[in-house]
């Protein structure tokens, strides 16, 4: 896919500085700049976001270091009796939270490489082996990710099922 290729290079060279999670996991790039939203309002933000609604996984050459499913178990080692009924992810800590805490006060995260393919897959490899990876688990057609540029009025690049739009 060309255009999404196309459109995604633009974090080569930037740093992941930050994620979270709000109701789908977001992930920032580039340095902070000042942008009007819809109001006229200034507010702080990364030049660029990639929000993903469909499954993730951030590994290095060797393993799975977070994913998307992480997000539902606590950090650390889990015992056999770990009473998952009581866990609330949007409350407690979670596992992907924590690693990815540790990730940024560890690692400096720059983008080397994006790839991606027509089933709406992207591959955002970084220095020193790590990659993020974002995998459309579904036909159905609703979004799966978006990609936010903020340095230009272009409009965000949507992955819905089958097809990317502007």
């Amino acid at each position: 896919m060309k255009r999404n290729s196309k459109m995604l290079s633009k974090i080569i060279n930037k740093k992941l500085v930050a994620s979270g999670f709000s109701g789908q996991q977001w992930f920032a790039f580039g340095k902070e700049i000042v942008i009007k939203d819809y109001k006229g309002n200034e507010r702080k933000v990364s030049e660029f976001y990639l929000n993903v609604s469909t499954g993730w996984r951030i590994k290095d050459s060797q393993k799975i270091i977070t994913g998307s499913q992480d997000y539902f178990h606590p950090p650390g080692s889990i015992d056999e009796d770990f009473d998952y009924e009581s866990f609330n992810p949007h409350e407690d800590e979670n596992r992907v939270e924590k690693t990815l805490e540790k990730l940024f006060n560890e690692l400096e995260l720059k983008v080397t490489e994006v790839s991606s393919d027509i089933y709406g897959s992207i591959n955002i490899n970084f220095q020193k082996g790590y990659c993020l990876e974002v995998l459309p688990m579904d036909s159905v057609e609703q979004e799966h990710w978006r990609f936010i540029d903020h340095t230009s009025n272009d409009e965000h690049l949507v992955f819905t099922g089958s097809k990317t739009k502007l």
